[in-house]
């Protein structure tokens, strides 16, 4: 028996969905596949929506777009703005949402722009499943031998993967979010499992292992952490270092969104 048994509660959480059609927010990454694989599988009407700038194709974009025509599924492409004023806009929004930290703004930004143009009820995602895998910088160097409190100190969040910030967009649009990798049953799933039965040979091994009759078909690529990766997003928010929202003339994003917390910037 496999362990953890991602895909036996990934259909237990995705089947409980009563509408057929579904929107899957997709990334072309091991996460968002193994949710793509699911629906697959419980024959449900996929549409695959992935985000990338507006003047620029990312990695992820690209992956997304690939697999969802190999896979010949619906395919949406959303282009996120690189207007500096529907910037300012789309970031006062989600701070009425509890957006806090730079994270906050930055992964929440894109996602606003899913869900103001998903046209299906129900719109899946893989957020959080990082976290289970402890596959960050700070996880693999402090925490590889004591994985479960990496994990236990991550999920005590009850924002954590900006939970609950995709909530209330989903919400605020008349849609709702399913995230399966920060349920309590996927939770309590991977609870115990070390760091080397999940990611040895391979980063997120387990998942790999759990769809092998679809991974063993196709190349798929290592997780890309979408602040890091080739997105840009980031780099497109930089431009408020050269707005009258940097009234502070600060080197760094992060004060301007601190800034705005504080109502200095509005």
């Amino acid at each position: 028996m496999l362990k953890p048994n991602i895909r036996k509660v990934l259909t237990y959480i995705i089947e409980k969905i009563k509408d057929e059609n579904v929107a899957i927010a997709f990334s072309g990454g091991i996460d968002s596949l193994s949710i793509l694989y699911t629906c697959m599988d419980l024959k449900k009407k996929i549409t695959l929506y992935s985000f990338t700038l507006d003047n620029h194709v990312s990695t992820d974009f690209s992956s997304a777009r690939r697999f969802a025509k190999y896979y010949n599924i619906n395919f949406v492409p959303i282009f996120l703005p690189t207007d500096i004023n529907t910037i300012k806009n789309d970031l006062r929004f989600i701070k009425t949402l509890g957006a806090i930290k730079k994270t906050d703004f930055v992964c929440s930004w894109p996602m606003l722009h899913l869900y103001k143009n998903i046209k299906e009820n129900i719109l899946i995602n893989g957020l959080g499943a990082d976290g289970h895998f402890c596959i960050s910088k700070k996880g693999m160097i402090h925490y590889k031998d004591k994985i479960q409190e990496f994990r236990d100190g991550l999920f005590l969040n009850e924002n954590y993967a900006q939970k609950l910030i995709n909530i209330k967009m989903a919400k605020y649009y008349n849609k709702t979010t399913i995230i399966p990798y920060l349920e309590k049953q996927m939770i309590e799933e991977f609870k115990d499992t070390t760091w080397d039965s999940i990611n040895k040979p391979r980063q997120k091994q387990a998942t790999l292992n759990n769809y092998k009759d679809y991974f063993s078909r196709i190349k798929v690529r290592n997780h890309i952490n979408l602040q890091l990766g080739d997105s840009k997003i980031e780099k497109n928010l930089e431009q408020l270092i050269n707005s009258d929202w940097n009234v502070n003339n600060y080197k760094s994003i992060v004060g301007i969104f601190n800034d705005l917390n504080r109502g200095i910037v509005k």
